[in-house]
């Protein structure tokens, strides 16, 4: 019949027991035909199954397959159509294996929106976020092999769950498609595995929006009444910023529509020097302009990059230095307001409090702004 197993108390796993009636106590052995009788089947393989003499197919007896992580009973009215995979048929006789459907996950649990969750529970299949807090997720507990967790924002908040969070335990951490953070919206769900071998949780499936949907833009940078100077040099256009002359060069950036909420915008842009020593800040100040919301000459909602002074030195003279300005928060907001697809983002881009003296040549054409 195939290898079959039954788990007692106390006893042998044996193909022949003493003969007997019903066990009675902890010390008895029970006869194989009680084991029969009485305890679900284990089973290896479909064709092992199948082959299950019918004096072992009591109807709605259980029946593990190992080879379809999958529990059946057997149904001896049933004349379904074998498929072996919902469908076991056995070799001789009446009658069917029936696979037990899922009908859900059970057992689900609230979690409260904040700012960062380091480590949510993973206790229940199911995890509903609620509440209005926008929040970044950055580990869940870690599961066990092959562990299913299906995630749903019940708030009305975005949350962003972080890919490979360092504020989260290792065992504790998610790796996401692509390397970049997901967003789910309100009303969004993902569905996350445990991979033992990875000691990460990985996404399943799920209706979030990763990172990488916008692509990056250039963005044209104009002049205004102060600013640096625009010279040709090394078969380039540049913009010359002074150390301390408050120049300032301007853009303006239409969010596409291809744009998901919550997401982190950044301007990246390349400048060199010949200066040897010190620091040099280039800098943006964003301002959010709401589509049928602000007018074009609101300041209400603005935003400084957090980007930090570069060292110069001999060793970076005349070298292009890569700068990557924050437009908005890690969340996609400007002074706490959602961007949305079709705002306007305005741009300035100055020169901070630094200490190198030497003039910083902002290359013309390397601006672009894309999503952080």
């Amino acid at each position: 019949m195939g290898t079959r197993f039954y788990d007692f108390i106390t006893g042998y796993d044996t193909d022949s027991q003493p003969s007997g009636s019903t066990p009675t106590g902890l010390a008895d052995l029970a006869t194989l035909e009680y084991g029969v009788d009485n305890y679900a089947i284990y089973i290896d393989s479909v064709a092992n199954a199948k082959a299950i003499a019918a004096t072992f197919r009591a109807d709605g007896k259980p029946l593990y397959v190992k080879a379809l992580l999958a529990w059946f009973y057997f149904d001896s009215a049933s004349s379904a159509t074998g498929d072996d995979e919902n469908v076991i048929m056995p070799t001789a006789g009446t009658g069917r294996w029936l696979r037990i459907p899922i009908k859900g996950f059970g057992s689900v649990q609230d979690v409260a929106t904040s700012a960062t969750i380091a480590a949510m529970a993973s206790s229940t299949p199911v995890v509903r976020l609620t509440g209005s807090t926008t929040t970044e997720l950055q580990g869940v507990t870690a599961g066990v092999k092959e562990q299913i967790l299906a995630l749903y924002n019940a708030s009305s908040a975005v949350i962003t769950i972080k890919h490979e969070s360092a504020s989260a335990s290792a065992a504790n951490r998610l790796s996401l498609q692509q390397s970049r953070d997901v967003t789910l919206q309100a009303g969004g769900a993902l569905l996350l595995r445990y991979d033992a071998t990875l000691t990460r949780w990985v996404p399943a499936a799920g209706s979030g929006a990763g990172g990488g949907g916008m692509g990056s833009a250039k963005l044209r940078l104009v002049a205004d009444t102060n600013a640096p100077l625009a010279v040709q040099e090394n078969l380039i256009s540049t913009f010359q910023y002074t150390n301390g002359g408050a120049q300032v060069l301007y853009g303006v950036f239409k969010v596409p529509a291809a744009y998901v909420s919550g997401t982190a915008l950044s301007c990246r842009f390349q400048w060199y020097s010949a200066g040897t020593s010190g620091n040099i800040l280039l800098q943006t100040v964003a301002t959010l302009i709401r589509q049928a919301t602000d007018a074009i000459t609101a300041t209400t909602n603005q935003r400084t990059s957090t980007n930090a002074a570069v060292t110069v030195s001999a060793g970076t003279v005349n070298e292009p230095q890569t700068v990557n300005c924050d437009l908005t928060s890690t969340i996609g907001q400007i002074n706490a307001v959602n961007v949305s697809a079709g705002d306007l983002i305005l741009i300035a881009l100055s020169r901070g409090t630094d200490t190198c003296a030497d003039v910083a040549s902002l290359i013309e054409d390397s601006a672009e702004v894309s999503e952080a």
